[in-house]
């Protein structure tokens, strides 16, 4: 309330130092010390009513109204991220499923799987176009006569250089964005030697073009594979030889031989003698000719009528009906020896000389070497 200059008793004029009014005697000193208590108890109530005055004067919610505007915009961002996540987890996913190392190793078992469906989605030629059905049918047979030959084309396919015959290459897109893979099946040059006069050649029963070169005769675009090829004269109807040839799955061009036994020139002379005058009669005499036959004599032919044939062992072998073997990578002619029972000798005169005679026991089917402990089995 601060000094006061009158008695607030009886209005005497007072002093600021004086306690006591000097007229009434009132007690100065304690009504100022009560009235500022009064003092300090009202200012609550002036505080409390000074909020509510705030109030009144300034009400924010004009600005809480602009929120929902910030809102809807992050909402927007996060669908944005939301989508470009699922983007990037499907072109890393994608990225996996159709790499290069998962398709090589989906390829590798489609290769070798056997089945023809998956094969012919798998292989293409030289070309880029898919493997023809023959030639897969070929590629199954081979690794049904050497099992080898799975791992070889397995290890190929692997393989980070290009030299081999079964090479991984891009052949298109995988939904627009991922390469795509096929294996890719190289061709190879099957050379054939044979005496046969002006031959034509047939492959599994379909006829193909060969190439003369010397005394070879060079058949282009085979690929690995076990074929039925078929080789016979234009001109003589008797001159025809049939063999199953591998083609093997190293980049090594192939060769074989494919003759037929060819009778000497014989020249008959006039003679009186009646022997002889029979002897005219028969094709022989007229003229001098070459003529080509599937055995070597009629002897050796009934003796070895049953053991001509295609045998599976190691290595295998196959006796044809005009004298002719192939044992392994070795070829030549052979004879009947000897025949008695299930006993048979069988000599084999190796191209290039050497002979060796060999005893087995023969049962129809199986052509067992007692001296090697080991066996043969017919299967063709």
């Amino acid at each position: 309330m601060g000094k006061l200059d009158y008695c607030p008793n009886c209005g005497h004029k007072i002093e600021p130092t004086d306690e006591f009014c000097p007229n009434c005697g009132f007690n100065i000193k304690k009504f100022v010390a009560e009235d500022e208590v009064t003092e300090e108890k009202k200012a609550p109530v002036q505080t409390v009513q000074k909020p509510v005055e705030n109030k009144n004067v300034s009400q924010p919610q004009p600005e809480n109204t602009s929120n929902p505007a910030p809102k809807k915009k992050n909402s927007t961002v996060w669908w944005i991220i939301g989508i470009a996540v699922i983007l990037l987890g499907g072109y890393l996913f994608g990225n996996w499923y159709y790499g290069e190392n998962r398709q090589v190793q989906n390829l590798q078992d489609e290769v070798t799987s056997g089945k023809t469906g998956e094969m012919k989605m798998a292989l293409v030629d030289e070309d880029g176009n898919a493997l023809s059905a023959k030639k897969i049918g070929a590629l199954k047979r081979l690794y049904v006569k050497d099992s080898s030959a799975i791992q070889e084309v397995r290890d190929q396919i692997n393989s980070s250089h290009s030299d081999g015959n079964f090479v991984v290459k891009e052949t298109g897109k995988q939904l627009g964005i991922f390469k795509k893979y096929k294996v890719q099946v190289r061709n190879q040059e099957l050379s054939i030697e044979t005496n046969i006069d002006n031959p034509t050649f047939t492959v599994d029963d379909e006829d193909v073009a060969a190439r003369a070169d010397g005394d070879e005769y060079k058949l282009s675009e085979m690929t690995p594979g076990v074929y039925d090829i078929t080789v016979k004269s234009r001109n003589k109807s008797d001159q025809e030889k049939s063999k199953q040839v591998m083609i093997a799955i190293d980049d090594d061009d192939s060769e074989v031989t494919m003759n037929v036994t060819k009778i000497k020139k014989t020249t008959v002379k006039e003679d009186t003698d009646t022997d002889s005058d029979e002897d005219s009669d028969e094709p022989y005499d007229s003229d001098d000719h070459d003529e080509s036959t599937d055995n070597d004599t009629d002897d050796s032919s009934n003796s070895s009528d049953s053991l001509v044939g295609d045998y599976t062992g190691d290595p295998d072998l196959s006796l044809y009906s005009d004298g002719t073997y192939d044992l392994g990578d070795k070829s030549g002619t052979y004879d009947i020896v000897n025949r008695s029972g299930d006993h048979v000798q069988i000599r084999y005169n190796q191209n290039g000389g050497g002979s060796v005679t060999e005893s087995y026991s023969f049962d129809g089917t199986e052509l067992h070497s007692s001296k090697y402990d080991t066996s043969w089995y017919k299967y063709n």
